[in-house]
């Protein structure tokens, strides 16, 4: 994100941080009750013990997390993400670029949750691996991480526990 200039600068301090993550239900007691805390708590499911080569377990929590901030049920996902990130971002991120990741990363997760995407057995070496696929998939969860951290960053910073969003007419 920061070669494409899209991580833009959040001022945060340290325990401004620390005292809202610390506030979040669902952190050390109870459930999420609000979409940050669920978005918190999805990016939460990022860090494990050991290492796990899984290509799709980041990109599925980091989606999730995402869309507990930013997706209505009922509308696609797409849709709103390139709509509502594009307009959280307009003035700091390309939005073409923003777009193509947005699309790219979820054609990556359905192909993959859908069983659509050909796959080889997790018992084979990665030495004969297609570049092309292993970018497709380390972009994907690189965006979806670095999207899920930016979100994250701008609720603290304002002090939100929810995004709303209105479309607004102009002419």
């Amino acid at each position: 994100m920061r070669k494409e200039n899209a991580f833009p600068e959040i001022d945060l301090e340290v325990n401004a941080v620390i005292n809202w993550t610390f506030a979040q239900n669902g952190m050390f007691d109870g459930y999420s009750d609000t979409s940050a805390s669920r978005a918190l708590n999805y990016f939460t499911r990022l860090f494990v013990g050991e290492f796990r080569n899984d290509e799709l377990s980041n990109l599925v929590w980091a989606l999730a997390g995402i869309e507990a901030l930013v997706v209505e049920s009922g509308r696609s996902s797409i849709g709103q993400l390139k709509e509502k990130l594009g307009a959280l971002f307009a003035e700091k991120i390309d939005l073409r670029w923003l777009a193509k990741m947005i699309a790219d990363s979820y054609n990556f997760r359905s192909r993959m949750i859908h069983g659509d995407r050909q796959i080889r057995s997790f018992f084979r070496s990665n030495e004969d691996e297609n570049k092309k696929r292993l970018d497709e998939e380390y972009n994907s969860q690189l965006f979806a991480i670095g999207m899920l951290v930016l979100l994250l960053r701008f609720i603290i910073s304002n002090k939100l526990s929810e995004l709303h969003f209105k479309t607004v007419l102009s002419s």
